[in-house]
Protein backbone atom coordinates (compact mmCIF):
# COMPACT_ATOMS: atom_id res chain seq x y z
CA UNK A 1 0.00 0.00 0.00
CA UNK A 2 3.07 2.36 0.27
CA UNK A 3 3.45 2.48 -2.86
CA UNK A 4 0.64 2.90 -4.17
CA UNK A 5 -1.05 5.27 -1.39
CA UNK A 6 -3.66 4.30 0.58
CA UNK A 7 -6.70 4.67 -2.16
CA UNK A 8 -5.39 1.53 -4.02
CA UNK A 9 -4.12 -2.23 -4.15
CA UNK A 10 -0.38 -2.99 -4.74
CA UNK A 11 0.28 -6.13 -6.92
CA UNK A 12 3.80 -7.55 -7.57
CA UNK A 13 4.81 -8.28 -11.20
CA UNK A 14 8.06 -10.14 -12.87
CA UNK A 15 10.73 -7.10 -11.43
CA UNK A 16 7.81 -4.33 -11.00
CA UNK A 17 4.39 -3.71 -9.38
CA UNK A 18 1.14 -2.75 -10.21
CA UNK A 19 -1.27 -0.36 -8.80
CA UNK A 20 -5.17 -1.11 -8.60
CA UNK A 21 -7.61 2.02 -7.42
CA UNK A 22 -9.96 0.36 -4.46
CA UNK A 23 -14.03 0.81 -5.57
CA UNK A 24 -14.76 4.70 -5.70
CA UNK A 25 -11.19 5.79 -6.80
CA UNK A 26 -9.95 6.06 -10.09
CA UNK A 27 -6.66 7.34 -11.11
CA UNK A 28 -6.44 11.11 -11.06
CA UNK A 29 -4.08 13.40 -13.17
CA UNK A 30 -0.81 12.43 -11.35
CA UNK A 31 -1.34 8.83 -11.38
CA UNK A 32 -2.54 8.54 -7.62
CA UNK A 33 -6.04 7.33 -6.56
CA UNK A 34 -8.74 9.67 -6.35
CA UNK A 35 -12.39 9.48 -4.81
CA UNK A 36 -14.90 9.16 -7.76
CA UNK A 37 -18.00 11.45 -7.28
CA UNK A 38 -20.37 8.50 -7.85
CA UNK A 39 -23.34 12.02 -7.23
CA UNK A 40 -22.54 12.89 -10.42
CA UNK A 41 -24.18 9.65 -12.26
CA UNK A 42 -27.12 9.74 -10.11
CA UNK A 43 -27.54 6.91 -8.74
CA UNK A 44 -30.65 7.91 -6.23
CA UNK A 45 -34.29 8.01 -6.47
CA UNK A 46 -35.10 10.92 -8.12
CA UNK A 47 -37.24 11.47 -5.21
CA UNK A 48 -33.65 11.54 -3.18
CA UNK A 49 -30.19 13.38 -2.54
CA UNK A 50 -27.35 11.75 -3.48
CA UNK A 51 -23.89 12.23 -0.92
CA UNK A 52 -20.61 11.39 -1.92
CA UNK A 53 -18.67 9.88 0.55
CA UNK A 54 -14.95 8.62 0.17
CA UNK A 55 -14.87 5.78 -1.88
CA UNK A 56 -18.68 5.41 -1.93
CA UNK A 57 -22.17 7.40 -1.56
CA UNK A 58 -25.16 7.26 0.41
CA UNK A 59 -28.82 7.83 -0.85
CA UNK A 60 -31.78 9.73 1.52
CA UNK A 61 -35.23 9.75 0.58
CA UNK A 62 -36.64 13.22 0.61
CA UNK A 63 -38.97 14.68 3.28
CA UNK A 64 -42.05 13.56 2.86
CA UNK A 65 -41.19 9.74 1.28
CA UNK A 66 -39.76 6.77 2.52
CA UNK A 67 -37.59 3.78 1.28
CA UNK A 68 -33.67 3.05 1.21
CA UNK A 69 -32.97 6.22 -1.48
CA UNK A 70 -32.69 4.19 -4.40
CA UNK A 71 -36.42 4.12 -4.50
CA UNK A 72 -38.64 6.19 -2.32
CA UNK A 73 -42.42 6.02 -2.37
CA UNK A 74 -44.65 9.04 -1.44
CA UNK A 75 -45.92 9.23 2.71
CA UNK A 76 -49.23 9.75 3.02
CA UNK A 77 -48.80 11.82 5.92
CA UNK A 78 -53.04 12.37 5.98
CA UNK A 79 -52.61 8.41 7.67
CA UNK A 80 -50.13 9.26 9.88
CA UNK A 81 -51.24 11.17 12.33
CA UNK A 82 -53.53 14.19 12.81
CA UNK A 83 -51.90 16.50 10.67
CA UNK A 84 -55.05 19.06 10.27
CA UNK A 85 -57.56 21.21 12.67
CA UNK A 86 -60.53 20.53 13.74
CA UNK A 87 -63.44 21.10 10.96
CA UNK A 88 -60.76 20.68 8.16
CA UNK A 89 -59.64 17.47 5.80
CA UNK A 90 -56.19 16.60 5.23
CA UNK A 91 -54.83 16.14 1.62
CA UNK A 92 -52.31 13.98 0.48
CA UNK A 93 -50.01 15.40 -2.09
CA UNK A 94 -46.62 14.16 -3.38
CA UNK A 95 -44.28 14.69 -0.41
CA UNK A 96 -46.33 16.28 1.34
CA UNK A 97 -49.94 17.17 2.21
CA UNK A 98 -52.32 20.24 2.52
CA UNK A 99 -55.44 20.91 4.73
CA UNK A 100 -58.51 22.35 3.47
CA UNK A 101 -61.59 23.29 5.87
CA UNK A 102 -64.89 21.77 5.14
CA UNK A 103 -67.42 23.61 3.55
CA UNK A 104 -69.31 26.18 5.92
CA UNK A 105 -65.80 26.99 7.14
CA UNK A 106 -63.08 29.32 7.14
CA UNK A 107 -59.54 29.47 7.44
CA UNK A 108 -55.99 27.82 6.46
CA UNK A 109 -56.65 24.64 7.39
CA UNK A 110 -55.05 24.24 10.80
CA UNK A 111 -57.99 26.69 12.19
CA UNK A 112 -61.42 26.84 10.79
CA UNK A 113 -63.75 29.03 12.18
CA UNK A 114 -67.46 28.10 11.00
CA UNK A 115 -69.07 30.78 8.75
CA UNK A 116 -72.16 32.68 9.36
CA UNK A 117 -74.32 32.09 6.50
CA UNK A 118 -76.71 33.94 7.84
CA UNK A 119 -74.84 37.15 8.21
CA UNK A 120 -75.84 37.30 4.01
CA UNK A 121 -79.25 38.62 4.11
CA UNK A 122 -80.62 36.42 1.21
CA UNK A 123 -79.63 33.22 3.21
CA UNK A 124 -83.23 32.62 3.67
CA UNK A 125 -85.47 35.05 1.69
CA UNK A 126 -87.38 37.82 2.72
CA UNK A 127 -89.90 34.87 3.82
CA UNK A 128 -87.62 33.43 6.67
CA UNK A 129 -85.93 33.37 9.71
CA UNK A 130 -82.05 31.98 9.46
CA UNK A 131 -80.48 30.36 12.06
CA UNK A 132 -76.74 29.44 12.16
CA UNK A 133 -75.37 26.12 12.50
CA UNK A 134 -72.13 24.64 13.03
CA UNK A 135 -70.84 24.62 9.20
CA UNK A 136 -74.29 25.46 7.42
CA UNK A 137 -77.40 27.23 8.77
CA UNK A 138 -81.11 26.45 8.72
CA UNK A 139 -83.59 27.97 7.43
CA UNK A 140 -87.05 28.65 9.17
CA UNK A 141 -89.96 30.12 7.27
CA UNK A 142 -92.46 32.46 8.46
CA UNK A 143 -96.26 31.46 8.52
CA UNK A 144 -98.07 30.65 5.07
CA UNK A 145 -94.30 29.72 3.63
CA UNK A 146 -92.34 27.06 3.15
CA UNK A 147 -89.07 26.01 2.46
CA UNK A 148 -87.31 25.22 -0.80
CA UNK A 149 -85.05 22.73 0.04
CA UNK A 150 -83.34 23.25 -3.26
CA UNK A 151 -81.81 26.71 -2.31
CA UNK A 152 -82.83 26.91 1.03
CA UNK A 153 -85.57 29.58 0.20
CA UNK A 154 -89.03 30.25 1.31
CA UNK A 155 -91.98 30.17 -0.76
CA UNK A 156 -95.47 31.02 -0.43
CA UNK A 157 -97.14 27.73 0.69
CA UNK A 158 -99.91 27.02 -1.88
CA UNK A 159 -102.80 25.70 1.09
CA UNK A 160 -105.37 24.86 -1.92
CA UNK A 161 -102.99 22.05 -2.70
CA UNK A 162 -102.01 20.70 0.80
CA UNK A 163 -105.28 20.99 2.39
CA UNK A 164 -104.23 23.76 4.76
CA UNK A 165 -106.72 25.95 3.57
CA UNK A 166 -109.91 26.97 5.47
CA UNK A 167 -112.45 27.41 2.88
CA UNK A 168 -116.08 26.17 3.88
CA UNK A 169 -117.01 23.27 2.43
CA UNK A 170 -118.46 23.55 -1.42
CA UNK A 171 -116.47 26.85 -1.58
CA UNK A 172 -113.48 26.57 -4.10
CA UNK A 173 -110.02 27.48 -2.72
Amino acid sequence: AGRCGTNAVCANTAGSYTCTCNPGYSKGPTGSCVDEDECKTNPCDNKASCTNLPGSFSCQCNAGYAGNGHTCTDINECTVSQKCGLNANCQNNPGSYSCLCNSGYTGDGQTCNDINECLNSAACGANGVCSNTAGSFVCNCNAGYVLNSADNSCSDANECNTGAHRCPIGVTC
